[in-house]
């Protein structure tokens, strides 16, 4: 739904490709934390508020307003708290995908495509900090709902996301939250799915190197939101 699955498949190809070169031996642990905190967050934004019937007794006479004012808030909240997360795992699935990628590029060509494909999350990371752009479910006002996801454009084939998507859509009729709630948990298992794949790779990777490891490398600017 906001298509977050090559994010989580990076950090595998991350894993498979670089691991022998990856400098900071505590950074795949990290990801795998981010992606939990991720999945957690996205389950929680899905079945605490989103799907309740707005005639719920503890949403009436509310100091917030209507049933649909305090759904809409406390919904909100949640979906944000998903996309501080999210905003997180980008971040550090981006510094792993960098960290584990770029020394294994030799040719001009090589590099070329590494900085094609590291650039995806300098992008986003940035049209978070300065275009103000989001990922997930934001309720409006109006009885209706924007729906933030990723989306592969030009070259970025093969589920590979190049720019962030808004779509709106009229909830009046509140079935429809059913539906986006399926299609959100659908996802969430494919996640689930992934996640179980990297930390599999996680338990091989700490059994040959030392997590605790120091490492001297340096934020980029572009990975700190």
């Amino acid at each position: 739904m906001i298509n977050l699955r090559s994010i989580f498949e990076d950090a595998i190809t991350s894993l498979d490709n670089g691991s022998t070169l990856l400098q900071i031996k505590s950074l795949p642990i990290s990801v795998l934390m981010m992606q939990k905190d991720v999945i957690n967050h996205y389950k929680y934004a899905i079945w605490h508020y989103f799907q309740l019937n707005l005639n719920e007794s503890f949403l009436q006479n509310s100091s917030l307003g209507t049933p649909y004012e305090k759904w809409r808030k406390f919904t909100n909240d949640d979906f944000e708290l998903l996309f501080q997360s999210i905003k997180l795992l980008v971040t550090f699935t981006g510094r792993l995908y960098h960290e584990s990628e770029l020394f294994q590029r030799t040719t001009t060509d090589e590099v070329g495509t590494f900085k094609t494909d590291s650039n995806r999350y300098t992008t986003l990371i940035c049209d978070f900090k300065y275009a103000d752009k989001k990922l997930g479910i934001a309720i409006n006002s109006d009885e209706s709902l924007e729906i933030s996801e990723l989306v592969p454009e030009g070259i970025f084939l093969n589920n590979r996301w190049s720019s962030v998507k808004t779509t709106a859509t009229n909830i009046s009729d509140r079935s429809v939250l059913k539906v986006i709630a399926a299609n959100a948990l659908a996802e969430i298992s494919v996640l689930e799915d992934l996640h179980n794949a990297y930390k599999e790779k996680c338990r091989a990777f700490v059994k040959k190197f030392d997590i605790f490891e120091d490492y001297e490398n340096l934020h980029q600017d572009y990975w700190l939101n």
